[in-house]
């Protein structure tokens, strides 16, 4: 096994989780993040939470983490959330890793179970996730 390449942080406060992803992540570090939103989600599952993903200092992963990073969204799909606000203001190249696994999500998108939305400025995410009832304080 190696070293983790890349950081992380998860916070939880009220019904909402924020994510911070910075660095280059090897497939280390997509189990690590895996393992402390798994811990952190345990009080929120079952009841509708959101979730904001801030990934303007993430210079993305290596291809092994993708799947661990779909299972990751899945899992949280099924223990209740429902909104996720991605703040990238900077590379679309990102982006395309949420375009390329959308599909994994559709059904739970027809039935409004789950929406994503792509935010250049985090405020505006704050701001849109608190509108469906997700709020943050300071973070």
């Amino acid at each position: 096994m190696f070293e983790q390449h890349g950081n992380f942080n998860v916070f939880v406060v009220n019904n909402t989780i924020t994510l911070t992803l910075e660095g280059a992540w090897n497939v280390e570090t997509s189990l690590a993040y895996q393992r402390e939103i798994r811990e952190k989600a345990t009080p929120l599952k079952g009841s509708p939470f959101g979730v904001l993903t801030l990934l303007d200092d993430w210079e993305l992963c290596t291809p092994e983490c993708e799947k661990v990073l779909v299972e990751i969204v899945q899992a949280a799909i099924s223990w209740g959330m429902q909104k996720e606000a991605v703040v990238n203001n900077n590379g679309a190249a990102k982006l395309l890793l949420f375009e390329k696994h959308k599909h994994l999500h559709i059904d739970d998108i027809k039935e409004k179970r789950f929406h994503r939305r792509i935010f250049s400025q985090q405020s505006d995410a704050i701001s849109w996730l608190a509108r469906e009832g997700f709020h943050i304080d300071d973070i």
